[in-house]
């Protein structure tokens, strides 16, 4: 399953990426559709490298179920992605809620995650000026609590006192 995982993150990042980034039809795609398409193949990877490594600590044994090392793999692929990349220049908004990147500037620029949650934000109503602090203060706070919750309290504190 290992291999499968690995093998599936190489093709995504080697053949279906380049078609997305040069197909019409991504470029004009919702910015949570393009997010998720593009980062297949780096949950795979995200899995692969970090899925397998917190199974076995939080465990505590070798032998772990494939559900702990996609659950482990999710949650280091939300921490990586909605906190570390979000806080990660350029940033898309600014601090009064418009766009730093001119729009159809990139065939990319509908796959940054702080781009998909500004965009989420604005077309729920929200007020332009909460954009910048619901998206780079509240969505990797609530990330963080998500991925402490996924744990059950027991494997919670075990990974603490580990740090």
């Amino acid at each position: 399953m290992l291999i499968l995982f690995a093998v599936l993150a190489l093709i995504w990042g080697l053949i279906v990426n380049p078609f997305l980034q040069n197909s019409d039809w991504f470029i004009n795609l919702n910015p949570v559709a393009a997010y998720i398409l593009y980062n297949v193949g780096t949950y795979f990877l995200v899995t692969v490298i970090f899925g397998i490594p917190s199974a076995f600590v939080i465990k505590r044994k070798f032998k772990v179920k494939w559900s702990d090392i996609l659950m482990g793999g999710l949650v280091a692929f939300l921490v990586f992605s909605n906190v570390f990349d979000m806080w990660q220049p350029p940033l898309a908004w600014s601090t009064n809620g418009t766009l730093l990147i001119p729009v159809a500037s990139s065939c990319l620029e509908n796959t940054a995650v702080d781009y998909m949650y500004g965009w989420i934000w604005q077309s729920l109503t929200l007020p332009v000026g909460l954009t910048y602090p619901f998206t780079y203060v509240l969505v990797p706070l609530f990330t963080l609590l998500v991925a402490a919750l996924s744990y059950s309290q027991k494997e919670f504190f075990t990974i603490i006192k580990k740090l």
